[in-house]
């Protein structure tokens, strides 16, 4: 099977010692090799980095960037946990056909540049009204600690953590501000409503935190709030229990990133509805303005090249080896209202 090399830039608070050039793991089951090397680790810069170059097996170069992605991911998970500090993925870099004796090798290099309409010039005198509203409505923990949670789902960086803020922020809202009416009990396999023969009536509790959750759903998404609830309760579950998410993706044929825009939706209105219940008398019937964006994911253009290089003959190639160039790219913006 071919063999790939995939450079990565990874952001350490942990670099390697002066007296270390190049840190080598090897998979005990030889499923693949990590060489971590200083890139950027001066004392005190904003963003210490390091390469990682990992070495691995893979059918063609259409799937391995995604098998060289999952492996550096599981290494950078266990070296947090063998260190405890920091690494994060930042960006790839470059993709290598790595297969000894090969004479010309493939591959592409990345690029990563920043969302091209981030940021967006639109703040004005117009969104003063809605603050004063709603942080004079902030009157109990609760709420402000729903718009805590909502806050940092905006902000999160990775799409499991904006999920589970949002879920949080939509709990959170749903208990504080759900009835406290009777829900049926119902069946675990179709979700009908379970009737006693011998009480000759409906079996009936207070809702559970997650029924009140359900509630929420039902009464802020138009169509299919139920498929919605289910998908979105069984990724948080998933989430939570560490079990893998591609399979709540392909049993409710929903991603992950289409859930984190609708619980980002759902815990937004849920919010606002709430922010209304308790705002004061005098703001009634008072104009004010919000901005919703169109999707709560984070984006970044990543252009791509597909290179080739030679290693000079009698050798097998080497790191140094992998093309360095830059690429300039233009982005025509739109503005607003054109």
């Amino acid at each position: 099977m071919p063999k790939w090399l995939m450079k990565f830039a990874v952001k350490a608070h942990l670099g390697l010692h002066r007296d270390v050039p190049e840190l080598v793991f090897q998979h005990p089951r030889r499923t693949y090799s990590v060489y971590l090397q200083n890139a950027d680790v001066r004392p005190g810069i904003a963003l210490p980095l390091l390469h990682a170059y990992v070495v691995y097996e893979a059918e063609n170069i259409d799937v391995a960037p995604e098998i060289g992605g999952r492996h550096l991911g599981d290494f950078i998970d266990t070296l947090t946990f063998c260190t405890g500090a920091r690494f994060r993925k930042h960006q790839r870099l470059a993709l290598f056909d790595w297969t000894p004796g090969v004479a010309e090798r493939h591959g592409r290099i990345y690029k990563s540049q920043p969302n091209p309409n981030v940021p967006e010039l639109i703040l004005d005198q117009s969104l003063i009204p809605a603050l004063e509203v709603c942080l004079v409505a902030e009157n109990t923990e609760a709420l402000r600690r729903a718009l805590r949670w909502f806050s940092n789902g905006v902000s999160a960086s990775y799409q499991d953590e904006q999920f589970q803020m949002f879920w949080f922020a939509i709990e959170t809202v749903a208990v504080f501000s759900g009835g406290a009416e009777k829900v049926p009990d119902r069946c675990a396999r179709c979700r009908t409503p379970l009737y006693c023969p011998s009480c000759a009536e409906v079996s009936t509790h207070r809702p559970y935190p997650k029924q009140k959750i359900d509630a929420l759903f039902k009464k802020h998404v138009t169509s299919d709030a139920e498929k919605f609830f289910l998908a979105a309760d069984a990724m948080r579950n998933a989430l939570l229990h560490g079990d893998a998410i591609k399979g709540v993706e392909e049993a409710h044929g929903l991603t992950l990133a289409q859930l984190v825009d609708i619980v980002g939706k759902i815990a937004w209105v849920a919010l606002l509805t709430a922010i209304q219940q308790t705002a004061e008398p005098e703001s009634e019937g008072r104009k004010i303005r919000l901005v919703q964006p169109t999707t709560f994911l984070h984006y970044r253009v990543e252009p791509t090249a597909f290179v080739a290089f030679q290693s000079p003959a009698g050798r097998e190639p080497t790191f140094a080896d992998i093309p360095q160039f830059d690429m300039e790219m233009e982005v025509a913006r739109t503005e607003p209202g054109t």
